[in-house]
């Protein structure tokens, strides 16, 4: 680190107290100017970042509050813009009547599958130690392991069925209710572009 000197005012000084005071000068301006520019230019990217992510957040929050409008004039039906009366009740008659019982029978199939999760705990298997013990202390040391057996088979079985219906489900209500929602996005959006009726 250089020790700056403070330049005389006046000039006065002899030429070795202002040569060096010059070398000090150009020392002290020329490191210090490195560390000027590059805390300006670490700013200036600081300032831009800083812009690219309001930026960023602006448009990620503006497709939330544009979706969640999106979503209440779906569910409310004004989304569309209908004036003939009798095909406006047609409208509210075929396709929000029937997606709002579309999202009734999804709720009660993500009911059904949380309840088939609920009554496959704990699983059976868990419980034959215990009945192990119970078995050997009633001196029908035999019948203990057999029932321990025979739970572990009810379980696999319990999984077997918790999958099949689960994948039943799956493709039985849950695929044709997707089908029958796109179906009546594009019915929707045949509404929304139509010239005339």
């Amino acid at each position: 680190m250089v020790p700056l000197e403070a330049e005389p005012a006046d000039g006065s000084g002899d030429t070795t107290n202002s040569t060096e005071g010059a070398r000090s000068s150009k020392r002290s301006s020329g490191a210090a100017a490195p560390i000027a520019e590059l805390s300006r230019l670490a700013l200036k990217d600081a300032v831009l970042e800083l812009g690219a992510a309001a930026r960023k957040n602006w448009d990620v929050s503006s497709a939330a509050v544009l979706q969640l409008w999106q979503v209440a004039e779906k569910r409310l039906g004004v989304e569309v813009d209908i004036e003939d009366p009798a095909i406006q009740g047609l409208f509210a008659l075929h396709v929000l009547a029937v997606e709002e019982l579309c999202n009734r029978v999804r709720a009660q199939a993500d009911a059904t599958v949380a309840a088939i999760e609920a009554w496959s705990q704990p699983p059976l298997s868990a419980s034959s130690a215990g009945l192990k013990v119970v078995a050997i202390a009633s001196g029908a040391a035999d019948r203990g392991g057999t029932i321990g057996a025979e739970l572990q088979e009810a379980d696999e079985a319990m999984a077997a069925s918790k999958v099949r219906l689960h994948s039943r489900l799956l493709s039985e209500v849950c695929s044709a209710l997707d089908q029958r929602l796109e179906r009546h996005e594009a019915v929707r959006g045949d509404v929304r572009n139509r010239k005339r009726w």
